[in-house]
């Protein structure tokens, strides 16, 4: 990539040296969090000659969890463990769950970068007496602050978890909320109030073909594939554990039992969409930005959830007791085995064993003006205040079927189209745009997306046929791990969860 963004690179390099000696500096854009979305606009914006700040906690992640670079290992530091800490993760665990057996789960969110000494933390966002925002006060490793001024805007890409954290210590979120951490309130908004997320459980069957179960129990077997992949980078553990995913919609004959209830809630939804969940919330446990969120997603709180997730896993044993299943399947089910059978104890077992996908999303829901519950305009700028704006899954209005990765891509690239002043004919086949073409996706031209430069129409292009459109960005995600032999995410069964960021 040919471009010029040495103050960019500069700014991050000197201040991990230098802690608070920036504290006059002004660029373009601050950009706060460099994950998939941050990392991604601030390259564009710098292309577009813009001086970008990338503030970003992490650091150097070969040095902080090492195995970050071995694909087989994405499972190691991602279980429900809530007192398991790795060096990468930001460590959240989530309240309490009812729906969950009464369990804590560990919320992997990863806390990493490559390339860049960073290890910088927002601490809040900074106002000036209009209520735009002008830029914002980090902290370093060793607590000096400094702060980091924006002559045009600041974005916020720090996660689904961290932007409303970040969001309520600086003033805006729900008035009471605030108030009750002693917080001046800019903005009355529902911050945190609709996270939604993918949660899945699993069977297990045993199998005559070779899993990667194998490197759990078989020592000499992990240490020859580990051999395999440090000196040739081949073997199993190129393969990040999970090679095939499908967001499945419950099909009729397993519909037959849900009530008028069920049925009601899951009525809200287009017929090729599968089943949603709860509403989760997310609350501060302190005025300070160095405390973490409470997290309480409320997985399988009701009747419908319940029911739902139910008949997913008949669903699952449908699949493998399948005439397609039977060559490889050796023996009964292992887990929970073949005496689990009535709804009780089926729901039983869901909640002991239910996790997260990790896609946590939608805290900061984008919406129109008169949404009660909306945070953000079709623009992605916070309402109530000027020169903030978001770019990651936190603004989304709801969570679509499918990994997440390629709808936080095109949503950050309509958050640069809008920041630079260009709104007109976003199209997802304009390879200029769209980072995945050329990877043999095939292209349908009812499913272009025009997005108007009238606010209220770009709002209503969130809409399902939009979710649907990025459908093709996924197909593009797996043909590209196909053609380059990158193993890509997946899971067999889940369902969106919605809910907030909420006290225990």
């Amino acid at each position: 990539m040919n471009i010029s963004i040495s103050k960019f690179a500069s700014f991050l390099i000197a201040t991990d040296l230098l802690g608070g000696a920036f504290q006059a500096e002004t660029f373009d854009y601050v950009v706060v969090g460099g994950g998939t979305a941050g990392v991604t606009l601030a390259v564009r914006l710098a292309e577009a000659s813009h001086s970008v700040a990338l503030i970003e906690a992490g650091t150097y992640y070969e040095d902080s969890w090492p195995f970050a670079a071995i694909p087989g290992a994405d499972v190691i530091p991602v279980g429900s463990d809530p007192d398991a800490k790795f060096g990468a993760d930001w460590g959240f665990v989530t309240a309490p769950q009812a729906g969950a057996d009464g369990r804590r789960i560990h919320f992997a969110r990863g806390k990493c970068v490559g390339d860049l000494h960073t290890q910088r933390l927002a601490k809040r966002i900074l106002f000036d007496e209009h209520k735009s925002a002008i830029g914002v006060e980090v902290a370093n490793g060793f607590g000096y602050l400094s702060n980091i001024t924006a002559s045009r805007e600041v974005i916020i890409s720090a996660g689904a978890f961290q932007y409303p954290q970040l969001l309520m210590v600086s003033g805006i979120g729900p008035a009471e909320q605030l108030a009750k951490h002693g917080i001046e309130v800019i903005s009355d908004l529902q911050v945190g109030q609709n996270m939604w997320d993918h949660p899945f459980f699993a069977l297990s069957y045993r199998v005559n073909v070779e899993t990667l179960t194998r490197a759990a129990n078989d020592l000499l077997y992990l240490g020859t594939t580990f051999l395999d992949y440090t000196t040739k980078h081949t073997g199993p553990l190129t393969n990040p554990v999970a090679d095939f995913i499908a967001f499945e919609k419950i099909p009729s004959s397993h519909r037959t039992a849900f009530s008028a209830e069920t049925e009601k809630h899951l009525a809200g939804f287009p017929e090729d969409w599968p089943e949603v969940e709860t509403e989760a919330i997310q609350y501060m446990s302190g005025a300070g930005y160095f405390r973490p969120p409470v997290i309480n997603p409320n997985w399988l709180a009701t009747e419908a959830d319940q029911e739902a997730a139910i008949a997913i896993f008949k669903c699952i044993r449908d699949i493998f007791a399948s005439d397609g299943m039977a060559p490889v399947i050796l023996g009964d089910e292992y887990y929970p085995g073949n005496g689990t059978q009535a709804d009780a104890e089926i729901l039983r077992f869901i909640q002991k064993n239910v996790m997260t996908l990790w896609h946590p999303s939608c805290t900061n829901k984008m919406g129109t003006k008169d949404d009660p519950s909306a945070v953000l305009d079709s623009k992605a700028r916070v309402f109530g205040v000027g020169g903030l704006r978001v770019a990651n899954a936190s603004s989304f209005p709801f969570l679509p079927p499918g990994h997440p990765q390629s709808t936080v891509f095109k949503q950050l690239y309509y958050c640069f189209y809008t920041a630079v002043g260009n709104l007109g004919g976003l199209n997802i086949y304009n390879r200029s745009m769209n980072p995945f073409l050329g990877c043999g996706m095939r292209k349908a031209s009812n499913y272009n997306i025009n997005l108007p430069k009238d606010s209220s129409s770009a709002a209503r292009s969130y809409s399902f046929e939009w979710a649907r459109a990025i459908f093709f960005l996924e197909q593009a995600c797996q043909i590209m791990a196909q053609k380059y032999r990158i193993a890509y995410l997946m899971t067999l069964f889940n369902t969106a969860s919605r809910g907030r960021l909420g006290p225990a």
